[in-house]
């Protein structure tokens, strides 16, 4: 028998088959931790296009389900308003029947008319405000609508709401009714012209300030008297004597030319003249006892020019007063008022005994439209709840289809699971006896060489004594993990389980 020593294709067909079973037992593992049979499209691409649309069809009919039950509450809305309607039609025809009787006078028909008339505002005001999630459905807005109670697109069911449910829907006309309106009122003021007048004011404010010129005039005076002038004595009036001029004293009066001109003061020698001016001598200019002398007189005038400021004087000046025109703007207000209009009604009258009895007739035919009306809705809710009933049925069924087709069959996974198990192991035990194969015929060869005598001569010349080779003990053996392809020459031995 031949032995392969240089070639592992036995190894090699083990690992194969033990790397199959390894994915195997993945998938296996995979299936019995989630409880599905398909995972992916890789598990069953046909089980998994049909596991889907059986989940759509499933969900479709949970949602249906649920549209169906929002159908019946709905319906309910409308059949509890319609009761109360009923209601108000009873109460209207009691009240036609006892007007329709001959023992009422004018008036008392007049307050049976108004217990009419509120009943019809009554029977409106239900159909105006019945709503289901802000639906009207008595209003006449809506005469019917479609409900979604299957999976697919065209499982429907339409409802008829019927047209109006107020009084004039039903035949019995319209209560008198009072409108309030507002109307819009723009008010608008004109413009306004302000004329603001301030008047004439006087501002003083001070003068600039002014100079003034003074001129002081002062006189010497000399005579023929020499050294007998006492000094200069300020004149009020220019004099008029010159060097010239020559004067006589006779008698204390000084003459000139014969004309008393001033006066003589022998006591203190004092000439003074009716100019005003006068001049002092050191002694007496007269002869003895005669009382008589003669003297002349220069006066010679000095001038002096002077200046000083003066403060200003005050000066008040005239502003006159402005005149200020101002605008202002006219205003618009806008107001709305209030009209209250009227509109009479069409209803049943009751104020005579043959309308009352023809308001019987006109109420009856009502309570029959609505009755048929409330057969329409309640037909449609047991519609309704039958297609409940087999969404239900439907659902289960499904839902039961769609788990025998992606659920796993977990006792025969898990007896797959077992049996991929074991076949692993014994894939893993082949791989490590093929290897213990190849290490047996390794060492026969290494046996042989060691024996012979040309190669026990050449160790002995090159690397003295040979070593002693021990043999292995009976019964031992050494194995290799399965992805090890080389390791230390060991004895072959029959694994234990090994074919």
């Amino acid at each position: 028998m031949r032995i392969g020593a240089d070639s592992d294709v036995s190894r090699r067909i083990g690992l194969e088959h033990w790397h199959a079973q390894m994915q195997a037992m993945s998938t296996s593992i995979s299936r019995l931790s989630s409880g599905l049979r398909i995972n992916s499209a890789m598990d069953d691409a046909a089980g998994l296009a049909i596991a889907e649309k059986m989940r759509s069809h499933v969900l479709g009919a949970r949602q249906a389900h649920h549209n169906a039950q929002d159908g019946i509450s709905l319906l309910r809305v409308a059949d509890g308003a319609l009761t109360e309607t009923a209601g108000l039609l009873q109460r209207m025809r009691v009240i036609a029947v006892q007007a329709a009787n001959g023992t009422w006078s004018d008036a008392q028909r007049a307050a049976l008319q108004l217990l009419m008339d509120s009943s019809l505002k009554a029977v409106d005001e239900v159909a105006r405000t019945t709503a289901y999630n802000t639906i009207h459905l008595l209003d006449g807005s809506r005469s019917g609508l479609t409900l979604q109670v299957g999976s697919t697109a065209g499982a429907t069911l339409a409802v008829d709401l019927g047209g109006a449910a107020s009084a004039d829907g039903l035949g019995l006309g319209t209560a008198g009714t009072t409108t309030t309106t507002y109307r819009t009122v723009t008010t608008t003021t004109p413009d306004q012209t302000v004329t603001t007048t301030t008047p004439d004011t006087y501002v003083t404010t001070p003068g600039p300030d002014q100079v003034i010129t003074e001129t002081t005039t002062t006189y010497t005076y000399s005579s023929d008297k020499s050294g007998v002038v006492s000094g200069t004595v300020p004149a009020t009036n220019s004099p008029t004597a010159t060097a010239t001029t020559v004067y006589n004293i006779d008698n204390g009066e000084v003459l000139l030319s014969g004309a008393q001109v001033g006066t003589w003061d022998a006591a203190s020698h004092v000439v003074t003249m009716n100019e005003g001016w006068s001049v002092a001598f050191v002694t007496s200019i007269t002869n003895g006892g005669s009382g008589k002398g003669q003297f002349s007189l220069d006066v010679t005038p000095h001038t002096t020019t002077t200046t000083k400021p003066v403060p200003g004087q005050p000066v008040t000046t005239l502003v006159p007063g402005t005149t200020t025109t101002t605008v202002i703007p006219g205003t618009t207000t806008t107001s709305q008022v209030a009209e209250t209009v009227t509109t009479p009604g069409s209803a049943p009258s009751l104020l005579s005994q043959e309308s009352a009895a023809a308001a019987v007739d006109t109420i009856d035919a009502a309570i029959a439209m609505l009755s048929d009306r409330r057969a329409t809705i309640g037909a449609a809710e047991n519609s309704l709840t039958h297609a409940i009933a087999a969404l239900q049925v439907q659902e289960i069924n499904l839902a039961a289809a769609e788990g025998r087709i992606r659920d796993v069959d977990i006792p025969g996974e898990a007896a797959r699971l077992a049996k991929l198990q074991a076949a692993a192991e014994a894939s893993a035990q082949a791989v490590s006896q093929a290897l213990l194969s190849q290490f047996a015929a390794v060492n026969m060869l290494l046996g042989a060489l060691d024996q012979s005598p040309a190669v026990q001569r050449d160790d002995k010349a090159a690397a003295g004594p040979a070593p002693v080779n021990t043999p292995a003990k009976s019964g031992s053996a050494t194995s290799s993990p399965p992805s090890q392809a080389k390791s230390a020459s060991a004895p072959a031995a029959r694994p234990a389980g090994s074919a």
